[in-house]
């Protein structure tokens, strides 16, 4: 890996665990049935009942800086054949921000790409990860 294609890497690491550590996700997972209510909104990406407890002992080690203990529990969603597209999306955000912390960027490089060629990645989001922002 050459050192831009490494910079570049370490800013999208650094990004994604800024947003991902603060907690954001397990707050906006919202009902795709409340969500369609309103008649106003669209309907947000949920996690799926399949991964969501592996997902939520998976932020909980990650906040708590168990790295190791979080990582355990994203196998688990890996491996679970149920998982929904944005189930997945989660889980690579939380492995890029697990990598990162344990300064594994090498490791890191395959679930940030996944990120960054995800559906439910948003545009500003992916802005600031690219550095257009």
């Amino acid at each position: 890996m050459n050192k831009v294609a490494k910079f570049t890497l370490a800013a999208a690491v650094g990004l994604a665990l800024g947003s991902t550590v603060s907690g954001t996700l397990l707050p906006g997972w919202v009902s795709v049935a409340a969500a369609a209510d309103d008649g106003k909104s669209e309907a947000k990406p949920q996690v799926s009942a399949a991964a969501a407890k592996d997902l939520q002992a998976a932020q909980k080690a990650l906040n708590a800086k168990k790295y190791d203990e979080c990582l355990a529990e994203l196998d688990k969603v890996k491996a679970n054949a149920k998982k929904s597209g944005y189930d997945e999306y989660v889980m690579n955000e939380f492995y890029v921000s697990a990598y990162a912390a344990q300064g594994k960027l090498q490791q890191a490089e395959a679930p940030l790409e996944a990120l960054m060629t995800s559906k439910y990645i948003p545009q500003d989001e992916m802005k600031k990860r690219v550095g257009q922002a």
